[in-house]
């Protein structure tokens, strides 16, 4: 199943019903808005520094999570 990010993460909240930063903490979907936040800045990042945003999403069977962005030598991970 493919994952979908929200590009604004205050929209993301506004649609869950979180409109204190109180409910942030203790919400179900805590971690998926935090990775959400972060997948945003790293395209950000990238994008003015005018490369492509290269990301690339990977999960095993076990469920372990993989953020992958591409360098042309190097490839960077972040474990999710």
């Amino acid at each position: 199943m493919p994952k979908l990010y929200f590009y604004d993460t205050g929209l993301a909240c506004n649609l869950l019903g979180i409109n204190e930063s109180d409910q942030l903490t203790y919400h179900y979907l805590y971690g998926s808005l935090f990775e959400n936040f972060v997948v945003n800045e790293l395209i950000k990042f990238r994008y003015n520094k005018s490369q492509n945003h290269n990301l690339f999403f990977w999960r095993d069977n076990n469920g372990i999570e993989v953020l992958n962005y591409k360098k042309l030598k190097h490839p960077d991970f972040l474990f999710c």
